[in-house]
């Protein structure tokens, strides 16, 4: 929709207000982007004072209508209890479609919930880590690399872990440092 384009233009170049108004133009015609968008104002307080229940209706509006990634903010709103009462099945819920979706973000979170002893299967995880890893995900290369370390969920293979870490590396992530250079100490995988 042409207000959702020109209002992020505007907000690239930090004119939130003007941007503000375009989205919540294009929102209440239905378009989801726009409610996504508007919701981002509400959490951050650009363009608008801060309100973090306004921002989880708007991120559950633009859920229903298909955005994923609303669905993955919504998510983390009730796992931290911000602008909606703290409910870690929603949450889970809410990551579990997002996931399904393809986001990559989502993938990651879930599968670290799945890590967690409550939660805990390895096998869903570590596959979980895989999608997103395929995706460039810096955090899911840098936890499947933990997986194939440990054999947790995978095999055993300091090999693959090893190409996980340098990954995930190369894209920053710092964790993944650490450990690429513990398998390069102890020799691990030939390396």
């Amino acid at each position: 929709m042409k207000h959702n384009r020109i209002a992020t233009k505007l907000a690239n170049k930090e004119n939130y207000n003007e941007a503000f108004q375009l989205w919540e133009h294009a929102s209440s015609k239905g378009y989801a982007k726009a409610s996504y968008n508007l919701a981002i104002c509400y959490e951050t307080g650009k363009g608008v004072p801060q309100d973090m229940s306004q921002a989880a209706k708007l991120y559950h509006i633009a859920a229903s209508q298909g955005c994923s990634k609303s669905l993955y903010n919504l998510s983390l709103m009730y796992m931290d209890g911000c602008g909606v009462t703290r409910d870690e099945n929603k949450a889970k819920q809410l990551l579990e479609k997002a996931a399904a979706s393809g986001l990559k973000q989502a993938q990651t979170e879930l599968g670290v919930i799945y890590t967690e002893h409550k939660h805990r299967d390895m096998q869903k995880a570590a596959s979980l880590f895989s999608w997103a890893a395929k995706q460039q995900d810096s955090a899911a290369q840098y936890y499947l690399g933990i997986c194939y370390e440990q054999g947790l969920g995978v095999p055993c293979n300091p090999c693959k872990a090893a190409e996980l870490y340098r990954q995930s590396a190369n894209a920053g992530y710092l964790s993944a440092y650490h450990n690429l250079a513990k398998l390069f100490e102890q020799g691990a995988a030939g390396l």
